[in-house]
């Protein structure tokens, strides 16, 4: 009933949490009015049905002080909002379970721009190629990671050709330390409606051990045949 519903007290028609958040703003506000700034504030809040469940309202309010009693007053519109609210908790939830897998796999996973700016990197390619943090490794460009540049210049050519996907291109890295290591790259490529491309995103594989093994298959089988 719109009647009970304007009798309730402040601490019935809203969560706990929601109460928490405006005790802490208020009196700031208040400080504000009182001084004779009058401003229109909006806040998202969590408010009890009576089922149970909650509705989040985007919330309206402005402080008035009533011209025959002298008291404040505090006048407000609310919209729900309780859609859009899921769907930015799902699209959260969503990003934070995609980070998990970004971050846990052991695997090295990159962005890069067109340029060779590195955007985005998990800590299994960190650890790859001997940096200390992230950080550091976002402050190299990819040109400075290619061990020769032949290599950059083959990828660069397929990346540039009218494939979306570049798999399994095989490559000597640099680390950090100078030393050398094989790796498989499998790049997505990023494009616009038109067409043009906006990044790359890809994972590399260490095959160091698997490369030293077959060389060291080759130089057996060369003695052999001496």
């Amino acid at each position: 009933e719109p009647e009970e519903d304007i009798a309730q007290e402040l601490s019935a028609a809203i969560t706990p949490e929601s109460i928490r958040y405006l005790s802490g703003i208020l009196p700031e506000r208040l400080e504000k009015f009182n001084q004779g700034i009058s401003e229109s504030y909006v806040d998202e809040i969590e408010q009890p049905r009576r089922d149970g469940t909650s509705v989040w309202t985007e919330t309206t309010t402005r402080f008035f002080t009533n011209g025959d009693t002298g008291a404040l007053e505090v006048y407000g519109v609310s919209r729900d909002i309780t859609e859009r609210r899921q769907a930015e908790d799902a699209l959260r939830a969503s990003e934070e379970r995609f980070r998990g897998l970004f971050n846990g796999v052991p695997v090295g996973l990159y962005r890069t721009t067109v340029e060779g700016r590195i955007t985005d990197a998990n800590p299994a390619l960190v650890k790859m190629l001997g940096y200390p943090n992230l950080e550091s490794l976002l402050a190299v460009n990819t040109k400075a990671i290619y061990r020769t540049a032949e290599d950059q210049k083959k990828w660069d050519d397929l990346a540039m050709g009218s494939v979306d996907f570049i798999q399994n291109f095989e490559t000597q890295l640099l680390r950090l330390d100078g030393t050398t290591l094989w790796a498989t790259d499998s790049t997505r490529i990023i494009r616009n409606e038109r067409g043009q491309t906006l990044c790359y995103e890809g994972s590399l594989n260490d095959i160091t051990e698997r490369k030293q093994a077959e060389e060291k298959i080759k130089l057996q089988l060369k003695r052999l045949s001496a």
